[in-house]
């Protein structure tokens, strides 16, 4: 029997952490899922937002610190999940706590990398043309963009998200991290070029390994996909 592992998840731009638990029942039992949310957002909807990811990093330290200080974790982000998880594991190493002992960074070019997404200043758009952008490249359903009142919720908190991922531009000429690694991408994705990917090994001075899936920026909405992305979490997490 392990011991249990913390999960904790890092959702994409205008989403909840919460928007994650249908991973649960394909995690091994000692698994345990979870949701990292950020201020403005899902149970702490009423909280002032971020806009620059290294302050929002700082905030989820606080807010978990009792987590990384305990150790036996892992990260899982998903597109902008994936720069605030990474942000904070430099700060909980810069603190000296435990590392996690894996980081799964979906969908997300590395924060070095200088390429533009499609999405790129999409904050400053009209409301239509923004609701236009995103519901191309499947961020926004539309069973959402139906409904008004949900709209009108969210639309505020996506705008912030991209503008946070529009000011994320980090510079530095070695690794910030000794996390083990693995980037996990759809080979379909139109949202940035998945090539792009590989500049994350720079990144840290662990182990470094891609996971391509078929499908786009929301890969793992495929339930085979979700189901053999939790497959690799349970293999690589419990050393199987």
């Amino acid at each position: 029997m392990h011991n249990e592992i913390k999960l904790c998840f890092f959702a994409h731009a205008g989403s909840s952490a919460r928007s994650y638990s249908s991973f649960k029942k394909f995690l091994d039992p000692s698994i345990k899922p979870v949701p990292i949310e950020i201020a403005g957002r899902g149970s702490r909807l009423n909280e002032p937002r971020f806009t620059d990811a290294v302050k929002c990093a700082g905030d989820v330290f606080i807010q978990n610190k009792e987590i990384f200080e305990e150790g036996n974790y892992a990260f899982f982000g998903h597109s902008l999940g994936a720069i605030i998880s990474y942000e904070t594991i430099k700060i909980i190493k810069k603190c000296g706590l435990p590392s996690p002992m894996h980081a799964f960074f979906s969908s997300r070019p590395a924060p070095q990398s200088d390429m533009e997404f499609a999405i790129t200043g999409a904050s400053n758009l009209s409301d239509e043309e923004f609701i236009r952008t995103f519901s191309v490249y499947g961020g926004l359903p539309a069973s959402l963009t139906e409904n008004k009142e949900m709209l009108d919720m969210l639309l505020p908190i996506l705008r912030d998200d991209v503008l946070m991922a529009d000011n994320y531009h980090p510079k530095f000429d070695k690794p910030e991290i000794d996390t083990d690694i693995t980037v996990c991408y759809g080979r379909g994705d139109r949202i940035y070029a998945g090539e792009d990917i590989n500049q994350w090994r720079k990144c840290t001075t662990g182990k470094f390994e891609t996971l391509a899936f078929n499908g786009d920026h929301f890969y793992f909405n495929i339930p085979v996909n979700k189901e053999q992305l939790c497959d690799y979490i349970n293999r690589t997490l419990l050393g199987l």
